[in-house]
């Protein structure tokens, strides 16, 4: 039942890197409910990317670029 929604709000400007580059941006939910991925696609460049996901109980939210771990964090 319920849960939380949490936003997610990425823009590789704001990171000084990706300029000019597509990339892929990977969102994974692990929550009480399991583990899913929530977004996995190719982002044009320069592009931000916002979403919210729907968490359960407690959650660990990862972000991966390009293949690799950018950051996890439990909201």
């Amino acid at each position: 039942l319920g849960g939380r929604t949490i936003p997610i709000n990425f823009n590789p400007a704001d990171h000084g890197f990706l300029r000019g580059q597509e990339y892929r941006f990977e969102l994974v939910v692990i929550d009480d409910n399991g583990q899913r991925t929530v977004v996995d696609r190719v982002v044009p460049a320069d592009r931000a990317v916002n979403t919210s996901v729907q968490v359960h109980g407690r959650a660990e939210i990862q972000i991966s670029l390009n293949g690799q771990l950018f950051t996890a964090w439990s909201p």
